[in-house]
């Protein structure tokens, strides 16, 4: 009857717990990364500088829905800087249409490598900003 038991509560600990468990750890790490970006978000507004970005390419993530990693290059304080985003709500079937384009960059002025790329009105909002006319064009290309 002992073993039964022992049986029993480790399966309820491989069928319950574990899958709890693995869980709250992607709670955890997807609220860390939050938190994280929360932080560099409140540096860049509070130590706010504009400049201009160019879109030089873009990272496949082979997958049909999977927004596209777009790269992108700006300067500040005369050293061109090179980042990558993810977030933009863009397929990357339409990679293809802002290659070459040219957006704003907002980044803190404390530390240049903390920056984004304001493409999408999601972007523009994150920081307080409406959305310009001129990238209306930019909406035909959003999942949303």
């Amino acid at each position: 009857m002992t073993k039964v038991i022992k049986g029993s509560f480790k399966a309820a600990i491989k069928k319950h717990i574990l899958p709890i468990c693995v869980f709250l750890f992607f709670i955890v790490l997807v609220l860390s990364l939050y938190i994280v970006e929360q932080i560099k978000a409140k540096e860049i507004i509070e130590n706010k500088v504009f400049t201009i970005g160019q879109i030089t390419g873009y990272k496949n993530p082979h997958r049909p829905i999977a927004t596209a990693i777009l790269l992108y290059t700006y300067t500040a304080d005369g050293v061109t800087y090179k980042d990558l985003n993810s977030g933009q709500e863009i397929s990357y079937k339409n990679y293809k249409y802002f290659e070459g384009k040219y957006f704003f960059v907002i980044y803190s002025k404390i530390n240049p490598h903390k920056n984004r790329i304001l493409i999408t009105p999601n972007a523009y909002k994150a920081f307080g900003y409406q959305y310009p006319d001129s990238l209306e064009w930019v909406k035909d290309y959003l999942y949303f």
